[in-house]
């Protein structure tokens, strides 16, 4: 695209920036999804994630930005997060699958730290990885073991 067409369209840097935003999230809003019928709200939640991860590689990445930069989009995507994240936790608590000593801020923030950050540190993951992280197969392996991280902790 030429930068004639794109001052065009955009006058200002403001309005392509809110233009950017407005479609992250739109991107985002699909994530919320229907409840699954299986229950599994972990695993859907995380499903729908790594889809987005894998369909949109390009706004994953503003999105990385975008958080580490503390405002504006960032800050909306991370509360909208924290918001799902919360009325799972809340969810898991009423069905009686949480221990009653579990810290419900953290206990909704550290998994919302687990796939955040994984966005905003891609590019330090994939010097460690064996292939890119957006790549479906690469998406599946961290998927499962965040979900499992979630669900049954790392140690015995």
């Amino acid at each position: 695209m030429s930068l004639g067409l794109i001052q065009h369209y955009f006058v200002t840097k403001t309005q392509l920036i809110e233009a950017i935003d407005h479609h992250v999230l739109e991107v985002f809003a699909q994530m919320s999804g229907e409840p699954p019928a299986s229950g599994d709200q972990v695993g859907a939640a995380s499903d729908r994630l790594a889809a987005l991860m894998t369909d949109n590689p390009d706004v994953m990445d503003y999105v990385g930005r975008a958080l580490a930069e503390h405002g504006g989009v960032g800050n909306t995507i991370f509360d909208g997060f924290f918001a799902i994240s919360a009325e799972q936790g809340a969810a898991f608590a009423a069905q009686g699958l949480t221990p009653e000593d579990l810290d419900p801020l953290w206990s909704n923030l550290l998994p919302l730290i687990l796939r955040v950050g994984t966005i905003m540190l891609r590019h330090h993951i994939e010097r460690h990885t064996d292939g890119p992280l957006y790549d479906p197969e690469q998406l599946s392996r961290w998927n499962a073991a965040v979900t499992r991280m979630i669900c049954h902790g790392q140690m015995k």
